[in-house]
């Protein structure tokens, strides 16, 4: 009976061994595509999505831009707003729109930002974290601006 015992114990610890090791790897898997998304500004197989509807609706591309640049102006003012007010429901709300309409654009480390400013305004977390994020996001969201002109001019 003992053996039995001791063959359950070696079967559990293997068990959780594996299960550990799968979890570690799995981890390692979403960092390193963490890793990857955060040195992306804009994802070339979405924005090229974009581009070829523009080739077959023309103007398709510029009203989308153009719609992005509207509602993520007053989104980003909701963010500062909600920092200045410590108001974490509007942080959250603004950060949770933007992070949606980055990926209609495929604006990849936008959504990173916003997705991390959204996750940090659910839990109440600290306001200057939130605030340096959203500072973070203010140049983030300048650079992709200035990455999508390049392409549509290309």
């Amino acid at each position: 009976m003992k053996k039995s015992v001791s063959n359950n114990a070696n079967d559990l610890y293997n068990k959780t061994d594996n299960e550990t090791s799968r979890n570690n790897k799995k981890k390692k898997r979403n960092k390193i595509r963490r890793f990857n998304m955060s040195h992306e500004i804009l994802d070339d197989k979405s924005f090229s999505f974009l581009v070829d509807a523009d080739k077959s609706t023309p103007g398709f591309l510029k009203k989308m831009i153009d719609k992005f640049k509207e509602n993520s102006k007053e989104l980003l003012k909701g963010l500062q707003e909600g920092i200045t007010s410590k108001d974490y429901k509007k942080i959250n709300f603004s950060a949770h729109k933007l992070r949606g309409s980055a990926g209609a654009i495929g604006a990849t480390k936008l959504m990173e930002v916003s997705a991390e400013i959204e996750s940090d305004s659910s839990q109440k977390g600290d306001i200057e974290k939130i605030k340096k994020n959203v500072d973070e996001l203010l140049k983030v969201y300048e650079t992709t601006m200035a990455t999508i002109e390049k392409r549509m001019n290309d």
